[in-house]
């Protein structure tokens, strides 16, 4: 670091400033990011929170949905759509019953048989409280966009049927938030008909979030054919209600997958996610019913909050320690989440937290990191000096115990990692020397700085090679598991470290990484005058040869199984194959990391059949794989190894592979 920029951080007001721009920056860049698609679907997922946590069910609601299902469908033994007499016979049973409305969300827009819509006009004409649904269709032509409305059949309007738009508009993940803001939607034709007085707080002026009652399930439901079969629902179980007729079908060959007229609902995580539009109206008429539906907070309101949680987060930062600020934001950020709650559940009011903790938490991280670069600069610079010869853990305990310099060791369980470039040999080619030690040190650099922060100690580069191990010199008990995320995370700095360099003109380049757990000696090897902190033993010759075996495999990473049962944390892995060291009696099985469950299992699979010697079984699963994944590496090297013991079936052949003749 240049004396002008450490004098810059040294002095305390320059550092305020510092702190303001950057803080100004990323509070900038965090408002605009709230106006986009992905920061809206954020807060949906809040409001989506917010309303299973919420919801309480529908109480003592005179909505019940008669539901057309997948057993109305069995039990009827009819086909989609039903005969409008079945419809009719429905609407007289509800009528004769005492309903109070009976809405069909359903579109009876084109004519069938006469008699049927005859019979259907007619119940309608003698019940006197039907409504049905009306649409509009969109029609695209290459100059314009035309919607169509699409309404019932002449005969029923003129019977008396009332009708009411059904169209809602779900958001981009399929949930329908909005409330319809058409003034003849079908839920306030229906409350209409029901003669309750909307209130001002859901008018279609206003646009206003469906409160739901509850996930799917919740309103009070019957099938279809118990509400048409005589004796099959008790007297009266109509009466004062208003009744909902739309499908409910999830799974059934009536109904296709645009008819089945389902949508996402907030609580597509848990039980019930997947909703009918029939129960959406019923969420929303509920709402209409009770005068009361949840309102969106203005886009200044929300920013106005982040103001004053930046604020209180800024002004004790200033002043306190980073943990009495980190306090300080959880604080606010719980009292937020309990006001913005309160006025979800009690107010109707919708106030996203999601806006005014980001810019809360952006506040903090951007003083505690301005603070930190500036309160310990100069010591972070005076160990990392040190730390290029020894690890850093070393460097204290060296410290605390001067009694460790003394040579020797102890046996203890670590982990251990060889790391190696790929193309070493071409890269040395093609560089100057001088290019190629500088090239090494900032691998070198990058990735000793990616082993401690995982708390790894690196024990030596050897050429383009890299040994370090955890566990030593302090104990550490997630030591398999802080070497695996110290690989996975090596490779990734290592990526974009490769990416850099062949920008600049070098050549392109990969890593390969072997881990094994096991017992060795670690300590200080060497003489008096010159010593090592380092490890010796079998393992460790376990872990170099697992490096090397990458380049048989195609892959980057491969650890064995005893590291694997060491890990603490579920980490996705893809066996591999099983392999003998040389030198040891038994055989290891190796891992790598892989994120694609898909592939794991299929790779499972096809190694299970390979270890049971089924081999026409093993290869059409491995081509299957390769057919999948063309560049796969390890099924590549299996099909070739499986169709060499087919061509020589009388060969000898163990199901372990041995590492040095990969």
């Amino acid at each position: 670091m240049s004396a002008s920029v450490s004098s810059l951080l040294q002095s305390s007001g320059r550092q305020r400033i510092i702190e303001a721009a950057v803080a100004v920056l990323a509070l900038g860049a965090l408002w605009l990011l709230s106006f986009t698609p992905q920061w809206r679907q954020l807060e949906f997922k809040t409001f989506d929170a917010y309303t299973a946590l919420a919801a309480r069910g529908p109480g003592d609601t005179p909505v019940v949905i008669v539901a057309i299902d997948e057993p109305s469908f069995r039990e009827l033994g009819l086909h989609w759509p039903f005969p409008r007499r079945t419809h009719a016979e429905l609407i007289e049973r509800a009528a004769s019953d005492g309903a109070l409305v009976i809405a069909f969300d359903l579109l009876f827009a084109e004519a069938t048989n006469a008699a049927d819509d005859g019979r259907m006009a007619d119940a309608i004409r003698r019940a006197r409280n039907v409504v049905l649904a009306k649409t509009r269709e969109k029609s695209q032509t290459s100059v314009s966009r035309e919607w169509t409305l699409v309404e019932p059949l002449p005969e029923l309007i003129e019977a008396g049927a009332r009708t009411g738009e059904v169209g809602v508009d779900p958001d981009a993940d399929f949930v329908v938030r909005m409330m319809p803001s058409f003034a003849d939607s079908f839920d306030r034709e229906i409350v209409r008909l029901a003669h309750a007085k909307e209130a001002a707080g859901v008018s279609n002026a206003v646009q206003t979030l469906v409160r739901y009652e509850g996930p799917h399930g919740s309103f009070p439901t019957v099938h279809y054919y118990q509400a048409l079969s005589p004796g099959m629902l008790p007297a009266g179980f109509f009466k004062d209600k208003i009744v909902l007729i739309g499908l409910d079908v999830h799974a059934s060959p009536e109904v296709t997958r645009r008819q089945a007229d389902l949508y996402n609902s907030p609580f597509l995580d848990a039980e019930g996610g997947v909703m009918p539009g029939v129960e959406i109206h019923a969420n929303i008429i509920s709402n209409l019913l009770q005068g009361r539906a949840l309102i969106p907070a203005s886009q200044t309101l929300n920013t106005m909050v982040a103001g004053l949680l930046v604020l209180g987060v800024g002004l004790v930062g200033a002043r306190r320690s980073p943990t009495a600020t980190a306090a300080t934001l959880a604080a606010l950020s719980t009292a937020l989440l309990g006001l913005t709650y309160v006025l979800f559940v009690s107010y109707d009011l919708w106030l996203s937290p999601l806006l005014p903790i980001a810019a809360a938490a952006a506040m903090f991280i951007v003083q505690t990191a301005v603070g930190f670069l500036t309160e310990r600069r100069r010591a972070q610079e005076t160990k990392r000096a040190f730390a290029q010869y020894v690890p850093a853990e070393v460097v204290n305990r060296l410290i605390e115990r001067p009694e460790l310099l003394e040579l020797g060791g102890e046996e203890r369980e670590l982990t251990l990692l060889f790391a190696d470039l790929a193309n070493f040999t071409t890269m040395s080619e093609k560089l100057a020397p001088r290019a190629v030690v500088a090239v090494l040190g900032k691998y070198f650099d990058a990735m000793s700085t990616v082993i401690y922060r995982h708390s790894g100690t690196v024990d030596k580069y050897i050429g383009d090679g890299i040994m370090a191990f955890w566990g030593a010199p302090l104990p550490d008990d997630r030591h398999a598991e802080r070497a695996l995320r110290a690989a996975i995370d090596m490779q990734d700095q290592f990526g974009k470290l490769a990416r850099r360099l062949e920008r600049k003109g070098a050549p392109v380049m990969s890593m390969r990484i072997g881990i094994h757990t096991g017992n060795v000696i670690v300590g200080n090897v060497g003489s008096r005058a010159r010593f090592a902190y380092t490890a010796i033993g079998d393992a460790v010759n376990v872990a170099s040869r697992l490096e090397g075996a990458n380049k048989a495999y195609g892959t980057s990473i491969l650890l064995s199984e005893a590291t694997v049962l060491h890990l603490k944390d579920r980490v996705s892995l893809r066996p591999v194959d099983s392999v003998m060291v040389k030198g040891r009696t038994d055989a290891v099985m190796i891992f790598t990391p892989c994120a694609d469950e898909t592939l794991a299992d299929l790779s499972r699979a096809a190694l299970d059949a390979f270890n049971r010697r089924a081999l026409d079984q093993s290869l059409s699963l491995w081509r299957q794989l390769l057919s999948a994944y063309p560049t796969d590496g390890i099924a590549a090297a299996f099909v070739h190894r499986i169709e060499s013991l087919q061509s020589a079936p009388t060969v000898e052949w163990t199901v372990a592979t041995a590492l040095d003749k990969l």
